[in-house]
């Protein structure tokens, strides 16, 4: 991958952790918690920023990067359509009967997961 490619998937990983903090925030007015909400932003931005951080770390290595940049998409792809899903439903509902439907902590837990483990992997991986 040219460093230019790296760039623009980097871009991009930043944009979705922009996305689906305002897809979190329009689903779930009724959800959001009192106080201090900057820790929750970070915990919903956090994966596509990892994750772009983690290609950018690794664009000396273009098969590696390449490898790291589809994983991404992946990850963020699926993200985003739950996040849509939920967006959709909550807004085609009735005002006074609007719930949510997926809890919006889910989707970046398990994307967390996803790349502690892909980090892991490459750290192991980088240590023999």
């Amino acid at each position: 991958m040219t460093p230019r490619v790296v760039a623009i998937v980097v871009a991009a990983l930043a944009l979705t952790a922009v996305v689906q903090v305002a897809l979190a925030a329009a689903t779930s007015p009724v959800w959001a918690p009192a106080g201090t909400v900057a820790p929750l932003l970070a915990f919903l931005a956090g994966p596509p920023l990892f994750l772009a951080l983690i290609v950018w770390r690794r664009r000396q290595q273009p098969r590696l990067a390449q490898l790291l940049a589809v994983i991404s998409l992946v990850i963020v792809v699926c993200g985003l359509a739950v996040g849509t899903r939920d967006y959709l439903r909550f807004h085609q509902e009735p005002e006074n009967a609007r719930t949510q439907h997926t809890n919006p902590i889910m989707v970046p837990l398990a994307q967390w997961a996803i790349i502690l483990v892909l980090w892991l992997g490459l750290v192991i991986r980088e240590g023999r």
